[in-house]
């Protein structure tokens, strides 16, 4: 039963990496190359490699969809974990929903006041995720908080860019 068990948890959290990566991917296509944007406010300077930036924007997705899925498919024996889960969960969707609207604020109307602000509230619940996620499994929590700091490494970004424009 257990190798059964850890068969799905592996197969939710495949799926919902997945699913997490197609979703990147569409987002990412459907406004205008970050490259027009960047080049007119000079930001390519402030920047590492767009290719390395696009590699890490789809392993960012992937490993958060599967950390996410593997955590929602555990089982519980204890009520207060399934409440600390479902809490981490509705966290990681505002999370995912505003780095989503972070992207095409930026890139597509190209509002960097508003899209800064939400990437400091998408990092912040990706944070609180983490925090929620901790006495569930400690290899979650630590991906997660990177993915936290990440973020907050994009908004730090952003940021010198607004300064720079």
């Amino acid at each position: 039963m257990t190798k059964l068990f850890n068969n799905i948890n592996k197969s939710w959290a495949l799926a919902t990496g997945i699913l997490l990566i197609a979703s990147s991917y569409i987002v990412k296509n459907a406004v205008q190359s970050p490259y027009i944007l960047l080049h007119q406010t000079d930001a390519l300077d402030l920047l590492p490699p767009l290719w390395l930036l696009t590699l890490l924007w789809y392993v960012l997705y992937f490993v958060s969809g599967f950390v996410a899925g593997h955590i929602l498919s555990l089982a519980c024996v204890s009520t207060e974990l399934d409440v600390k889960r479902y809490q981490g969960g509705m966290f990681f969707v505002i999370a995912i929903t505003l780095s989503f609207a972070w992207y095409l604020l930026l890139f597509g109307p190209e509002m960097f006041f508003l899209s800064w602000i939400i990437c400091g509230v998408a990092a912040t619940s990706f944070l609180l995720t983490a925090f929620c996620w901790l006495r569930l499994g400690k290899n979650s929590f630590l991906i997660l908080l990177s993915v936290s700091i990440a973020f907050y490494f994009l908004f730090i970004i952003q940021f010198f860019v607004m300064l720079h424009t």
